[in-house]
């Protein structure tokens, strides 16, 4: 996902349609589709919605019933459902492949953003689904 030779962001460069994910902070260079980026994004927005109020096993970030944290980096608390964390680790064990350097991203590919500096690269929906998911963040707490 990222491109060997280099680009305008040197060795961070995505391959074309591929974007920095951006799920945890700006130097999330995670080369995705732009669909996770949005989908990252969406899931920080939602992370205090999806807290857990009782505080029992996780603390204040704890998620309800159905969700869980999405695990983009090993700070990443958002919550989501499942099958979309299983997407978000595909997404990170294939980001090599899906950018260039100077973090941006192939053809087809986009930036996920789930956090700063994510760059991990995605699909259009997997963007879109990180944007709903960090919009989301506090509903999906039990203690938000």
């Amino acid at each position: 996902r990222r491109n060997p030779l280099g680009g305008d962001y040197g060795v961070d460069t995505c391959k074309q349609g591929y974007v920095w994910r951006e799920a945890y902070s700006s130097n999330d260079h995670v080369c995705v589709l732009p669909e996770t980026r949005t989908q990252a994004r969406n899931d920080n927005n939602q992370a205090a919605n999806r807290r857990n109020p009782s505080r029992f096993v996780y603390g204040p970030l704890t998620c309800q019933n159905g969700f869980v944290w999405r695990e983009a980096d090993d700070y990443d608390y958002i919550c989501v459902t499942p099958a979309t964390r299983r997407q978000t680790s595909a997404d990170n064990a294939a980001a090599s492949s899906r950018s260039r350097p100077g973090h941006t991203c192939i053809s087809g590919y986009y930036t996920r953003n789930a956090y700063l500096n994510d760059f991990v690269c995605v699909t259009v929906g997997v963007k879109i689904q990180v944007i709903i998911d960090n919009l989301a963040a506090t509903s999906r707490w039990i203690y938000g």
